[in-house]
């Protein structure tokens, strides 16, 4: 196990944007879904509501970009314990990312689509459940390599002793459960929403737990 003194410095200012990062991805993606999804419960409006559309776009950009800056930020803490395990981590925070992103490209198309299915009410219907599925695709493909790659980082941390064990077992245990859920929805079984409550949960509790305490050192 490495020791302690080997390990880079951890400044309070980067703990605390990683946990920022953390409550910011949380929030942002929750929150710009949350738009979105008001805006498919009535699809013959969608073009109506440009503005609504574009913001809800815009914090779900927000969340790739805080999980990738998740993964940079990580990566000299991880290294100095494996540099496998920490390319591992941000390679897993940047195809979250750029999946989630096009996601969110899936979502956008349907404010053309509107506009062009004016009349026909039934086409629309056809091409928002085809946007959706896409979307929702891409959303359990980026849950299912988050979780696998956040193993890692979770290790990382038990190994470092960097937050206290028991949150990084919770951690791990939360992603496996995160990943496995995420597979689960891919091949009809819904019971992802379930599985994620744990991972979520660890992600807002180290969130905080950055903001405040700290990495541990």
């Amino acid at each position: 196990m490495l020791a302690m003194r080997d390990l880079p410095p951890i400044s309070r200012k980067t703990s605390a944007a990683i946990g920022g990062l953390f409550l910011l991805a949380i929030f942002a993606y929750a929150t710009g879904n949350g738009l979105f999804e008001s805006l498919l419960k009535g699809p013959a409006s969608i073009g109506d509501h440009t503005a609504q559309a574009a913001t809800g776009a815009c914090l779900m950009l927000l969340n790739s970009l805080a999980v990738a800056g998740i993964g940079v930020l990580m990566m000299p803490l991880l290294a100095s314990y494996s540099k496998t395990m920490a390319y591992g981590y941000l390679s897993a925070r940047l195809i979250e990312s750029i999946v989630l992103i096009v996601g969110i490209i899936s979502l956008l198309s349907l404010l053309p689509i509107s506009r062009a299915t004016v009349g026909d009410p039934q086409l629309l219907q056809t091409l928002v459940a085809v946007a959706r599925n896409g979307q929702f695709a891409a959303y359990q493909i980026a849950m299912t390599v988050l979780g696998v790659g956040s193993v890692l980082f979770c290790y990382g941390l038990y190994q470092l002793n960097l937050i206290p064990r028991f949150m990084a077992v919770w951690g791990l245990i939360g992603y496996l459960l995160l990943a496995t859920g995420a597979v689960l929805e891919l091949f009809g079984i819904p019971i992802g929403i379930i599985m994620a409550i744990p991972g979520g949960l660890f992600e807002l509790a180290v969130g905080l737990f950055l903001i405040f305490k700290g990495f541990k050192s």
